[in-house]
């Protein structure tokens, strides 16, 4: 299962580059046959052989997957503080709802006495 999960990475990476390759660059395009063959363009430029267009290519395709990791981590970093404006009003709204609790139990505490000494002075009247 990883092993497929590498292979399917692999070749949508390498299909991802060739979609940004422009297209006078990629014409002799061969479907790749194995895990590791990228193509003779890009193999060229990996043996230093490549020309100065490819090489600009290879830039221009590294600068844009650079950028739509930047923007990734960007869109990443608004929803995790979202996230956590959401978490923090939640806590605030949930340490708000411990305090009436507590303050609802000590009211009947207070109330449980109150009546529990009536109780008691009846009890006390009754006898006497």
């Amino acid at each position: 299962m990883l092993h497929e999960t590498s292979f399917r990475r692999v070749r949508a990476i390498i299909k991802h580059m060739y979609q940004v390759l422009p297209d006078r660059l990629t014409i002799n395009f061969k479907r790749p046959r194995g895990l590791f063959d990228l193509g003779q363009k890009i193999l060229k430029s990996l043996f230093c052989v490549a020309t100065t267009e490819q090489l600009d290519a290879m830039r221009n395709t590294a600068q844009q997957t650079m950028n739509d990791n930047a923007d990734s981590f960007r869109n990443w970093e608004k929803v995790a503080y979202n996230v956590s404006s959401f978490m923090s009003v939640a806590n605030h709204r949930l340490d708000t709802f411990a305090n009436i609790l507590r303050d609802h139990e000590i009211m009947l505490q207070g109330v449980f006495y109150s009546v529990y000494e009536l109780n008691a002075d009846v009890y006390s009247i009754k006898l006497s």
